[in-house]
């Protein structure tokens, strides 16, 4: 039997396993502190299993993915710790299967409500768009950069205890929301499921709105969101007598941080095909952190990805996008009290890691980026990638950097 009938057998029994591999390869061809060349990959493997074809279950559905990760990012080498050049990094544990999601999905009420519980990421559900991995600099995809370092907002391939429900209000509006476990453990395997160092939730809302222009049907969609969080966190700059703690000895104070926020909004310009996203996009987005807890403050994001343009190569794709990232005030007062008491870095790795250059006050980056997704076929897919740094890890004193790389995708089943 060749695959693809294979894979018609198994659907028809409700199974859809899926094998791939993905390698980023690249470095900096200009700038930075010294030349850094990386490649970063995983391989992936998933099933989904449909219950109503299987069991008879209406309604349910389980879903798994497990990867190995391999690879450091090269920003990392030439000096950037905020705006990873390669998103395919980090996050595997070094082992050769690290669980990434497993989780039930119920749907009801004519599909109107679904249901996900399982082992998942806050991330992966809120704030997100099927648009942003068509780059691959991590200040996007798979999701911002910037909620990240709000310990609540998990994220792929960390996977932890979590209900999401969506339901539609009207075919056009819906309301997502649920409860995530707040999770400080290192579960490098994925496969620890206890709850040891959960001291809290994340409690995420969004109003999700789909639009449709035109005789086109230019559509679209917008996301307005937060993320409340009950535990308390470290303070940035605080001690609990509200001195600097980088200064006083004290450590920092716990507080309690007001919700983080998003906004993503992708918008048909011009229809090239019928598909939902076959078409010249608009990309916008803009998240906040509250800046006593966070290294990053803002976030903003636009770009366009041009989706189905050439007609003898459908499945070919161009974007460009540009992210701006603001550094908390507080965290950057902090790195200045260090600095004038001639003391290390206070806040650990994340303020400049790369030797024998001095790490100064941390305030704004820019990320532009280019790619073009050629599709080879056969589940093949190879993209060139062009980025600039500005300002690399919100530094003066690190020179903008021109980062060359390319990615191969490839769906092995």
């Amino acid at each position: 039997m060749d695959p693809s009938r294979f894979r018609t057998w198994l659907k028809n029994w409700g199974l859809a396993p899926s094998i791939d591999t993905e390698n980023e390869f690249g470095g900096n061809v200009g700038g930075g502190i010294t030349r850094s060349v990386d490649n970063t990959g995983q391989m992936g493997w998933g099933l989904d299993v449909d219950w109503a074809k299987l069991a008879g279950i209406r309604g349910l559905s389980t879903h798994f993915v497990s990867v190995t990760r391999y690879g450091t990012s090269a920003a990392w080498g030439f000096g950037d710790t905020l705006n990873p050049s390669q998103q395919v990094y980090g996050g595997g544990g070094n082992v050769a299967f690290h669980m990434a999601l497993f989780y039930f999905e119920q749907k009801a009420f004519h599909d109107r409500l679904d249901v996900f519980l399982g082992r998942i990421g806050l991330l992966n559900n809120f704030d997100a768009s099927p648009l942003n991995c068509q780059f691959i600099n991590n200040t996007l995809c798979g999701i911002p950069k910037t909620p990240t370092d709000i310990s609540i907002n998990s994220s792929y391939p960390k996977a932890v205890w979590g209900l999401r429900a969506s339901y539609a209000l009207m075919s056009s509006l819906l309301i997502n929301t649920g409860v995530y476990a707040d999770v400080r453990a290192n579960n490098l395997s994925g496969w620890n499921w206890t709850l040891a160092e959960t001291p809290g939730v994340g409690v995420p809302a969004e109003l999700e709105y789909h639009t449709s222009f035109g005789a086109q049907h230019l559509n679209g969609r917008v996301k307005l969101g937060m993320s409340y969080q009950t535990a308390t966190v470290p303070d940035v700059l605080r001690d609990a007598q509200n001195d600097v703690f980088v200064t006083s000895g004290r450590p920092p104070r716990q507080d309690h941080p007001y919700p983080d926020s998003w906004f993503v909004y992708d918008q048909m310009l011009l229809r090239n095909a019928p598909g939902d996203d076959q078409g010249l996009m608009l990309m916008l987005r803009f998240n906040h952190n509250d800046p006593n807890i966070a290294r990053r403050a803002e976030q903003y994001v636009i770009g366009f990805v041009d989706n189905h343009f050439w007609k003898s190569r459908p499945k070919d794709s161009f974007g460009v996008i540009f992210s701006a990232t603001s550094i908390s005030g507080k965290w950057g007062r902090a790195q200045g009290a260090a600095l004038a008491a001639g003391l290390r870095p206070p806040l650990g790795y994340k303020d400049q890691i790369h030797p024998g250059i001095p790490y100064q006050v941390q305030r704004f980056a820019q990320v532009v980026e280019a790619t073009y997704h050629f599709d080879v076929g056969h589940g093949i897919l190879v993209a060139p990638d062009v980025q600039y740094f500005v300002h690399p890890n919100a530094q003066r004193n690190i020179p903008n950097a021109t980062f060359l790389g390319l990615r191969v995708h490839v769906q092995i089943f």
